[in-house]
C-alpha cells in the first residue's frame, strides 16, 4: 500500500510515517496543505491519511477540491482529528473522506484501516485515467 500522509505535526507525521513503514508499506510524508493536491495526483497513493486541522487551514477544504479533480475522486482518505466536536463524522464523510478516526489513535488500528479503505469497491479506481493502477 502506498500512503500519502499530510500532517503538520511533526511528531505524528513520524509515527504515522514509521508506523506504515514498520508495516511493510510506503509512506510519501507532507507536512502543508500548499503543494499537497499537485502531490497526491503525480504520486497516485492507494491511500490518504489526511489531519483535518493543517496550520489554520481546514483539510475538508482540500478533501472537497480533490473530490472535484478528475483522476482524483475515487482515492481513499482516511481523515484524522482531535477536534471531534469541530469535525463530525457525516460532516467529514459529506466532504469526501472515506473514513475518520479520532486522535489519539489506535496505532494497531490506523494500518488496518487504511488497508480496509483501499479494499473497498471503487477504491483508487478512476474512470479518467484508467492506467492509474
Amino acid at each position: 500500500m502506498k500512503a500519502f500522509v499530510l500532517e503538520d505535526n511533526p511528531i505524528d507525521l513520524k509515527l504515522w510515517r514509521l508506523l506504515l513503514l514498520d508495516t511493510g508499506h510506503e509512506a510519501i510524508a507532507w507536512t502543508r496543505v500548499q503543494g499537497a493536491l499537485a502531490e497526491i495526483h503525480r504520486q497516485r497513493p492507494d491511500v490518504v491519511l489526511l489531519d483535518l486541522n493543517l496550520a489554520g487551514e481546514d483539510g475538508l477544504d482540500l478533501v472537497r477540491t480533490m473530490r472535484a479533480m478528475p483522476g482524483m475522486r475515487d482515492i481513499p482518505v482516511l481523515a484524522v482529528t482531535a477536534y471531534p466536536q469541530r469535525y463530525s463524522t457525516a460532516d467529514v464523510l459529506a466532504a469526501g473522506c472515506t473514513g475518520i478516526m479520532l486522535k489519539p489513535v489506535d496505532t494497531r488500528r490506523l494500518v488496518l484501516e487504511m488497508q480496509s479503505l483501499c479494499q473497498r469497491p471503487g477504491a483508487g479506481r478512476s474512470d479518467e485515467h484508467p492506467d492509474h493502477r
